[in-house]
């Protein structure tokens, strides 16, 4: 796929959020924190998922082949990049983002692994893994992106047919769309009673269709086919524009941080910082709407 070809996915995002890094700081690392490598462990047969049905992996090549085989300027920012993230992270943020950057760098090659599963960051030779959650300790680097709370949503077109849920126990009569998990259906969905998440948790175990990723199930609560349980920076622009609504006000989620996952911190070359940086600077952007939708008031 050429860069034209990615260029097109998204033209300008109009928003992209503090940032909190995470880890040791005394190194000079940039927030650099150590994270869990069994957590990403995935089967070596397991292809790469891509954004284009079909194509396994896309590889975003520099816009003018000029560029090709000639050496890179000092300082210059070239070679391949390859980079590791969620479906509907990849469809609503990484193109949009990523499309002015990569024209501002010709000689960069981005190959993109797009998929909800959790990547070996090491095995399968990524760069740089955009993963969703908590992450347990190892070997791998971790730059916090961001971190909001998971919510419940649906469309205005789904209400007028249903009644929302007024607590938890509610969703056992309603269409919840669920989603795989590294190989697992994400259909026990966590709630605690007030903004903060003290007490004891209420688990409920829902039904529903279960979708292949964490976009469809986007799409089809967008379409109105159901509730869908998304990390909020996920949905904050559909719940800005109207296209969904936030349920279970009085109640809290789980908190679901966003992180960078590199390799190694022992080498990190300069096209990996760049796009580290890229990504840092804008997930700061939607950070900052993710806190002023949760506050008070």
């Amino acid at each position: 796929v050429l860069a034209e070809d990615f260029l097109a996915l998204g033209e300008g995002h109009p928003h992209a959020q503090p940032l909190h890094d995470v880890g040791d700081r005394g190194r000079g690392d940039v927030g650099f924190g150590r994270v869990g490598e069994g957590h990403w462990r995935a089967p070596a047969t397991d292809a790469p998922q891509s954004v284009f049905a079909g194509l396994g992996e896309i590889r975003v090549r520099p816009l003018s082949s000029a560029t090709e085989g000639r050496r890179a300027a000092p300082g210059e920012v070239d070679g391949e990049v390859r980079l590791a993230a969620p479906a509907d992270t990849t469809y609503q943020f990484l193109s949009p983002w990523l499309a002015p950057w990569l024209a501002a760098h010709p000689g960069l090659r981005l190959s993109l692994h797009v998929s909800d599963r959790l990547h070996d960051v090491k095995r399968e030779a990524v760069d740089l893994a955009v993963r969703y959650g908590a992450l347990p300790d190892s070997a791998l680097v971790a730059r916090r992106l961001c971190s909001g709370p998971r919510v419940l949503v649906a469309a205005p077109a789904y209400l007028r047919r249903r009644p929302p849920p007024r607590q938890p126990a509610d969703l056992a009569d309603h269409d919840c769309l669920s989603w795989m998990i590294d190989g697992q259906p994400h259909r026990d969905w966590r709630f605690w009673r007030g903004r903060s998440r003290r007490g004891e948790a209420q688990t409920v175990r829902v039904g529903g269709p279960l979708c292949g990723d964490g976009a469809l199930a986007r799409q089809w609560a967008l379409a109105g086919r159901g509730i869908a349980f998304k990390a909020l920076c996920d949905v904050i622009d559909d719940l800005d524009a109207g296209r969904l609504v936030a349920l279970l006000p009085g109640y809290r989620s789980d908190e679901v941080p966003v992180h960078a996952l590199l390799p190694s911190r022992e080498y990190l070359p300069l096209r990996v910082r760049v796009l580290l940086d890229r990504l840092a600077a804008q997930f700061a952007l939607l950070q900052r709407r993710l806190d002023a939708w949760r506050a008070p008031g």
